[in-house]
Order: C-alpha cells, then sequence, then structure tokens
C-alpha cells in the first residue's frame, strides 16, 4: 500500500536525513570506466580500500528516476516541477538554460563498517569478486565474431547510504521509490544487480 504523498498534509520546511539500505541479491557490477587489459573488459567500481561501492549519484539518479515515474502513473507528474523535488534533486532553471543547484545530498552506498573493517583488515577483498562473460547474438542466434567481453562483478552484499537534507514532504515518495525499484547496475537484463532497497529504522523513525 501506498504512502500518503498529499504535500498539502506534510510541513514543507522540514528538513530531514534519510539511511537506507541496499541488499543485493545477486552478482551486480557498478561500473569504473576502466578495463583490466586483456583480462577483463570491465572492473568494478572500488574505493582506496579495494572495496566496491555504488556512488552517490548512481542512488541519486535512480531514486529520481523511480519517483517521477511513481508521480506520473498517479496523475501528477507536474509535481516534478514542485519547489521540494528541485530542492532535493535539482531541477532545470528556463531562465538560465542550466540545472539548479540542489540542497539534497546522496552519499555513497558502502559496506557496513564493520563488515567492511573485517574484510579489509584480513585482505580479503580478493573474494568479493568473480567475472562473467557475455557475447552478442546476432538473428539466427550465433555468436557475433569479436563481441566476447568479460566484466568484473560483485557477489551479494549489503551497502548502507544516506540522503541529506530531505524535504518532508519528499520523504513518503523517495519511501515508495526505494520500494519500487529492483535492480541496478550495468547487465540488469541479463540477471545482474537483483536488489532490494529501504529505508532504515533510524530514517524510518526521523
Amino acid at each position: 500500500m501506498m504512502s500518503c504523498h498529499c504535500l498539502l498534509c506534510i510541513n514543507q520546511n522540514s528538513i530531514m536525513d534519510i539511511q537506507y539500505r541496499v541488499k543485493m541479491l545477486s552478482q551486480w557490477h557498478c561500473g569504473s570506466g576502466q578495463s583490466a587489459g586483456a583480462d577483463l573488459d570491465l572492473l568494478v567500481i572500488k574505493d582506496k580500500q579495494k572495496m566496491p561501492y555504488i556512488p552517490g549519484k548512481t542512488m541519486k539518479g535512480l531514486i529520481r528516476d523511480a519517483v517521477e515515474e511513481l508521480m506520473g502513473w498517479m496523475g501528477i507528474a507536474e509535481v516534478a516541477n514542485d519547489s521540494d523535488f528541485a530542492l532535493l534533486f535539482g531541477n532545470f532553471d528556463d531562465s538560465t538554460e542550466s540545472m539548479a543547484k540542489a540542497e539534497g545530498f546522496f552519499t555513497d552506498a558502502v559496506i557496513e563498517k564493520t563488515e567492511y573493517d573485517t574484510i579489509v583488515h584480513g585482505k580479503l577483498q580478493q573474494y568479493l569478486y568473480d567475472s562473467v562473460a557475455s557475447t552478442a547474438i546476432d538473428n539466427d542466434g550465433i555468436a557475433k565474431d569479436a563481441s566476447l567481453r568479460t566484466i568484473e562483478v560483485c557477489v551479494p552484499v549489503t551497502l548502507v547510504g544516506s540522503i541529506n537534507n530531505v524535504p518532508q514532504s519528499m520523504r513518503p515518495w523517495i519511501k515508495d521509490a526505494m520500494g519500487y525499484i529492483k535492480c541496478l547496475g550495468t547487465n540488469r537484463s541479463r540477471g545482474l544487480g537483483r536488489c532490494t532497497i529501504e529505508m532504515t529504522e533510524k530514517g524510518d523513525n526521523a
């Protein structure tokens, strides 16, 4: 059942932070745009400790798209121009023909600290990754020449992140949008990146 989204029922001047959890249900790939030469065509994005994470801008894009789709389904897509939506996500300014700056801030989603520290201390990062190969298929069901690609993937993990400076009126939209997102990253159509995203208890009680 969807939450109440009536902006008039909520104090729009109230600002809050939201914490959330991303539980990956399958191997996943959030790309760095880099390759490992002949071994791998695409690498997973990693921090300085060689630990995987999901960039905040990726989470922002996923959640913004989901919020806009939900608004469209409810026949109130014009709310995308609402000041609180723009405050959180930014919006196109016709007068300057540029994106208006957003006050909302999406942190990177990272592995929870206790698990993160255990992996780094034990130098276990290599066990987080695997590789998968794929190839393009032509109309006859035959693999196309020179189309084989191998990408690095991460094993299923749980990551946490936060969204700061969220207008109170946007909280119900974000909560429903998180429930709507079922996968993220590269090759979602091929089974990678299945996930669930939910607000944590702290975020729910904020």
